[in-house]
Parts: structure tokens; C-alpha cells; sequence
């Protein structure tokens, strides 16, 4: 009997390393993972910072004046072009809807 329950307890340790050496390797592999994605994280991060930057230089009012003055001949506008956005139908007139568009 206590060479069976001796069997039992090597099988069972057997078990017990290998389960431990597979949560060890798992654990080690998904810390890689996370080291990985925060790595690209970081990259995408950086990438959206300049991006922004870009973004804030093209879209620089200075800029934009100066391009529109050296391309387009175009000055200031005067205040009688000035239109407020929230009330074209002022500006405009009533808004016509032509049909056809679902949304």
C-alpha cells in the first residue's frame, strides 16, 4: 500500500512541476506581450503628438492668410462677408432640403 501511495505522490509532484513550469513560461511570455504593446503604445503615442503638431502648424491662421494672399490673391475679410454659422438661414435665406439624403 505505501508503495502505491508513494507511486501516487511522484505522479502527483510530476504533475504539480509540470503545471508550474507551463504557468512560469506562460507567465514569462505574457510579460514579454505587455512589454511589447507598451513599446507600441509609446510609438503610436509619439506618433499622435506629432501629428497634432503637424496638424497645428498647416492649420496655423498666420499661415493660412499667407497662403491664401500668395495663391489665391485674396485679403481680409471685410465685415459685411462675415456670416454667423448658427444662423445661415439669416445670411442665406431658408435652407432647401432637395430630398434624397437619408441621415
Amino acid at each position: 500500500m505505501n508503495r502505491y501511495v508513494f507511486l501516487l505522490g511522484v505522479v502527483l509532484t510530476g504533475f504539480l512541476a509540470v503545471g508550474m513550469f507551463q504557468a512560469k513560461s506562460g507567465a514569462e511570455r505574457s510579460a514579454k506581450e505587455i512589454d511589447r504593446l507598451e513599446l507600441e503604445i509609446a510609438r503610436v503615442k509619439a506618433d499622435i503628438k506629432s501629428l497634432e503638431d503637424r496638424h497645428g502648424e498647416l492649420t496655423n491662421p498666420d499661415r493660412l492668410a499667407r497662403l491664401a494672399k500668395e495663391y489665391l490673391n485674396m485679403g481680409p475679410a471685410r465685415s459685411s462677408q462675415m456670416v454667423d454659422a448658427s444662423q445661415p438661414e439669416r445670411a442665406f435665406g431658408p435652407l432647401i432640403d432637395h430630398g434624397g439624403h437619408d441621415g
